[in-house]
């Protein structure tokens, strides 16, 4: 849901904001974490086995679902506020994007529900062919600054990019940018800042140690494995 005020939030309200939303999605996380962590201790599953795997991710879903029930997913009201107040970051200086990110450093499960969001914004600029869905996109991708792996993040702006270039915008101002903005600190696993990586931009398939392009799932099985385990994608 998007909504015309009129009038644009400052970098300071979106601090306070992103930082409380962050906190409040990774407190409604925890009991699902929880109760996937315990149940694969339980039922000895490892993370490659594939039909332990899929006793798992069916277990997580109905629990997930009763949970949900009892507890409202704050995931569409994170989104909403993205889509609504994503221009007080893009239009903050270096420093105050700087400080925003810093609020809620290493979070990964609030890094996880931004990497979500860039591949809808990638899908909302298909349809739409609105550039301001590459602008939302870019700016969840600095939020998220590398955090779970850069070689996910990597996959989410190849897909934002080449959604751009398939509705005819050439996305590398809109790149350059971002780039403005984006940390210039090496990632947490990763071995370029993310402002480097978006200043040159070019689409390069993320392979593996095999040679075959990794593709990031966003169910939330895979979601919960990437917390506990970031070689598993």
């Amino acid at each position: 849901m998007i909504l015309d005020r009129g009038w644009i939030m400052n970098s300071k309200e979106f601090q306070v904001k992103i930082k409380d939303y962050a906190e409040q999605y990774r407190d409604w996380k925890k009991p699902i974490i929880e109760f996937h962590e315990k149940f694969r201790e339980e039922h000895h599953i490892d993370y490659f086995d594939w039909e332990g795997s899929k006793i798992l991710e069916q277990a997580v879903q109905e629990f997930t679902a009763k949970y949900q029930a009892q507890n409202s997913d704050p995931t569409e009201m994170i989104h909403s506020f993205l889509n609504q107040e994503y221009e007080a970051y893009l239009n903050a200086k270096w420093e105050e994007c700087n400080a925003i990110r810093a609020s809620f450093s290493i979070n990964r499960e609030f890094e996880d529900l931004l990497l979500g969001y860039v591949y809808n914004a990638a899908k909302e600029l298909r349809s739409t062919r609105d550039v301001k869905w590459l602008e939302r996109g870019l700016v969840a991708a600095s939020l998220e600054n590398s955090g779970r792996d850069s070689r996910d993040t990597y996959l989410s702006l190849n897909d934002l990019y080449q959604a751009a270039k398939d509705v005819g915008i050439d996305p590398n101002p809109y790149f350059k940018k971002a780039a403005s903005l984006a940390s210039r600190e090496k990632p947490r696993d990763g071995s370029t800042h993310l402002s480097a990586l978006l200043a040159n931009y070019t689409i390069k398939p993320e392979q593996s140690s095999k040679g075959e392009v990794r593709e990031i799932k966003n169910d939330p099985l895979s979601i919960l494995k990437r917390l506990f385990n970031p070689d598993v994608k």
